[in-house]
């Protein structure tokens, strides 16, 4: 059974170097990648639920360019993951988590092996969850939680 790294990226806190860290690691162990974005359902400012489908970006309706903008940032970086994954031969996986319960978060963070934590992904931003249900949901894990500034 190969490893499992996991990198999590919480709302649009999205520090494109953390990637290439998760990356090299998950080389260097011959496992595979899955990076988490964390995602709240509304805005900070209480506004528009989140959707779940990358294809708005394209096409937003009326009202929803906020929403296209927020969607157009993670697709992006979705992308950036993929194209450096294909270049590195790993195996890579994206996952869009809207407003995960801490028992949701336990169960993905306890099938990996490592785990990658940028040292923002505490503070709030743009579509982040409350940082203490991260912070509650990575105590006591058997993997290993790395911080990346």
């Amino acid at each position: 059974m190969s490893s499992l790294t996991l990198l999590v990226f919480n709302g649009l806190h999205l520090p494109v170097d953390a990637i290439d860290t998760a990356i090299a690691w998950t080389q260097k162990t011959n496992g595979k990648l899955t990076v988490l974005f964390i995602v709240s359902e509304k805005d900070q400012d209480g506004g528009y639920p989140f959707p779940n489908d990358l294809e708005l970006t394209e096409e937003p309706e009326a009202g929803s360019e906020s929403i296209g903008d927020d969607l157009a940032i993670i697709a992006s970086t979705i992308r950036l993951a993929r194209r450096q994954a294909a270049f590195a031969q790993i195996e890579l996986q994206t996952t869009i988590l809207p407003a995960p319960k801490k028992e949701k978060l336990q169960q993905l963070f306890e099938s990996a092996d490592q785990i990658f934590v940028t040292e923002n992904t505490l503070d709030p931003a743009v579509l982040s969850i409350d940082p203490d249900r991260i912070a509650a949901a990575l105590q006591g894990l058997s993997a290993i939680t790395d911080w990346i500034s």
